[in-house]
């Protein structure tokens, strides 16, 4: 698994482990233009800066509160956004692998459908990504081939970016917080390949 890790980190700035084509595609982030769209959807009140609360309604970021508040005011700024967000697009990383484990109850969720939905400040720069869980709960993260460069087709992994996400089961209900009204987000941890996530029944 590390191997297979290692091998994708190299993918994005290479095709394959073996050589190949040079240079992947990374997306087209716009940071100043991204953090001043995603203060204009959730700054409620018009301080310029987004609260706990009302980061309710971007739970990518929220779940990576520490990481974007530099200054530690238990707040974001436009500015903090703007900074997080560079980071991303100075990285030139076209995709990462990333497994979602999904537990219910204590125990790992079999068959569930995991989609990541970029949040919307990115526009169409980021795509979507989803992956069904194995036996163990876990789910590799892959976008479609039909959202990426033709010549990143038939790679497996998500872009760097901040997502909301969506979990499902065909057999099993997953209460709405966790899927239409989910209070469940992600937020690119570069060198972490793995995410987890821990459901209730209620």
């Amino acid at each position: 698994m590390l191997l297979r890790i290692a091998c994708l980190v190299l993918v994005t700035m290479i095709f394959g482990c073996s050589g190949g084509p040079p240079a992947l595609t990374p997306p087209d982030l716009r940071p100043a233009a991204s953090a001043e769209e995603a203060i204009a959807l959730y700054d409620n009140d018009g301080s310029g800066d987004l609260s706990v609360d009302e980061l309710q309604d971007c739970p990518g970021m929220l779940a990576a509160l520490k990481t974007y508040d530099l200054d530690g005011d238990k707040k974001i700024s436009r500015d903090e956004i703007k900074t997080r967000l560079q980071r991303f697009a100075d990285s030139r990383v076209a995709l990462i692998q990333l497994v979602a484990v999904v537990r219910l109850g204590n125990r790992p969720l079999v068959g569930a459908t995991v989609r990541f939905v970029p949040e919307p400040y990115f526009g169409s720069a980021i795509k979507p990504a989803s992956g069904k869980t194995g036996r163990s709960g876990g789910a590799m993260m892959d976008v479609d081939d039909s959202d990426l460069p033709s010549n990143q087709a038939g790679l497996v992994g998500i872009q760097f970016a901040t997502y909301r996400v969506e979990i499902t089961h065909p057999e099993i209900t997953i209460p709405p917080k966790y899927n239409t009204n989910t209070t469940l987000g992600y937020d690119t941890q570069p060198g972490d390949p793995g995410v987890r996530f821990d459901l209730k029944a209620r």
